[in-house]
């Protein structure tokens, strides 16, 4: 926690405080290298050289803000309950009215690891790339209802909703149907 200046019975300086580093980037900054890093796809390389830091520096800075982002926005996604579904149900979705989550996989593309086993793991047989994999739930009214954690491009689409058992446990609680691709039979 940081302290400021001011406040109410905290330090006016870190002077007694153990302090890490100092930041390269600010947080703005780290935080539009992630964003950029995901929409457009840079290579970490790329980056490095664009906000004049070392790789290895834009690897973590992108995990850091990746893992935070998963940890604080996983709560914003939650299946609609059945009262909600049919409050708000789509003239499109008018004929699937139990349907509660329509679920597929997707696939981010990543930059090819040096290790060996970690390349095994990110390969995709589908796509022929290094990819991480994830399972993406959306409600019939086409909001983000469900984000899986992140495997390797090797992980079938299948073992990844069996192993998404927090999905699973909500749908078998409340009930509803699921709209999938054929793959997940």
């Amino acid at each position: 926690m940081r302290y400021w200046k001011g406040d109410a019975g905290m330090p006016d300086t870190f002077s007694d405080r153990k302090r890490g580093p100092e930041r390269k980037l600010s947080l703005i900054d780290e935080f539009f290298l992630t964003m950029v890093r995901l929409k457009v796809g840079l290579l970490v390389e790329d980056l490095a050289i664009r906000f004049s830091i070392s790789v290895g520096l834009v690897s973590h800075i992108f995990s850091s803000w990746i893992n935070l982002m998963y940890v604080d926005l996983k709560e914003l996604c939650e299946l609609p309950s059945k009262e909600v579904l049919n409050e708000n149900q789509s003239h499109a979705m008018k004929d699937f009215e139990d349907v509660r989550v329509i679920i597929d996989c997707t696939e981010i593309f990543v930059q090819n690891p040096s290790k060996l086993d970690a390349r095994k793991q990110v390969f995709s047989n589908y796509k022929h790339h290094n990819t991480f994999k994830f399972l993406i739930g959306v409600s019939p009214q086409m909001g983000i209802t469900y984000v899986s954690r992140m495997y390797g491009g090797r992980a079938s689409d299948k073992f990844i909703t069996c192993d998404s058992v927090d999905l699973l446990h909500n749908l078998e609680v409340n009930k509803g149907s699921v709209m999938a691709d054929r793959v997940f039979l």
